[in-house]
């Protein structure tokens, strides 16, 4: 169920998806739409079987992640907008545990199918028309056509990749700082450096300075 962490099958497939649907746009929206269902089918997971277990699993041999303090964050910003939580995650994945076990966790959360789909699939283009921009390039490098026009044509596609790829970096990157303000995951950061010391341990010291 989380293959996609360990083996590259999703960025191949969409490579490979302007070619099996015709074209750079018809592509793109299909492998979006494809990676939608599957997420989805994920999500419906999370609802209908771990929504109890969820908060109790480990990882890597750490506290249940129900005891997170990012996951309390994370269950406020899913009663109060799941539509925009679930966007932000699929552009920036910031929380420490594997990015397909997401989709899992937001079933087993008050987001509704509804807004999870819409955002996850919107979400999904950015990746979508990149990786559906290279495999168009890579298709036209390899036509043995080697007229002025499909030179002109790489070219166009050459520098629509560059665009997208540019585009996917400012949009994770807004992503990221929005979804650390929505979560308030920075002031959580800060808080756990600046904590102030427990009394315990004030009074301790001053007993043994007295």
């Amino acid at each position: 169920f989380c293959l996609s962490e360990f083996l590259p099958i999703q960025i191949g497939l969409k490579t490979l998806a302007p070619a099996v649907f015709g074209g750079l746009v018809p592509g793109a929206l299909a492998s979006a739409a494809t990676e939608t269902l599957g997420a989805s089918c994920n999500w419906c997971i999370g609802r209908f079987f771990l929504s109890e277990r969820i908060p109790e699993i480990s990882i890597f041999g750490g506290p249940p992640i129900g005891e997170a303090t990012w996951f309390g964050a994370l269950r406020k910003a899913a009663k109060e907008d799941g539509l925009r939580l679930t966007l932000l995650l699929r552009l920036a994945p910031v929380l420490p545990i594997p990015f397909d076990s997401y989709w899992y966790l937001l079933g087993a959360l008050p987001v509704g199918f509804a807004p999870f789909a819409i955002a996850h699939f919107l979400g999904c283009l950015k990746t979508a028309f990149l990786d559906a921009s290279f495999g168009a390039l890579l298709i036209s490098a390899t036509d043995v056509d080697n007229s002025a026009l499909q030179e002109q044509a790489q070219q166009v596609l050459f520098y629509e990749t560059i665009a997208f790829g540019a585009v996917a970096v400012l949009v994770g990157t807004v992503a990221t700082r929005l979804l650390n303000e929505m979560l308030g995951l920075e002031d959580l950061a800060f808080k756990a450096i600046e904590q102030p010391p427990q009394p315990s341990v004030v009074a301790a010291t001053v007993a043994a300075d007295s």
